[in-house]
């Protein structure tokens, strides 16, 4: 179940990587991150994920 606009989703059998989903309520279609992502990694991530949907709300 996503709740929100970003999901962060843990891998099966890998606790340090996680895999992001990407929810657009306006479309209610679902964007999955195509590679996994470590957890080390995630503040550089909700940064380009925050831009990614500012410009998104820009652009409409």
């Amino acid at each position: 179940m996503l709740t929100g606009s970003t999901n962060w989703v843990a891998a099966p059998g890998r606790y340090e990587l996680l895999i992001i989903c990407l929810f657009d309520s306006k479309t209610n279609i679902v964007y999955e991150w195509k590679t996994l992502v470590s957890t080390d990694d995630l503040a550089g991530m909700s940064l380009i994920e925050e831009t990614i949907l500012r410009f998104q709300e820009v652009s409409v």
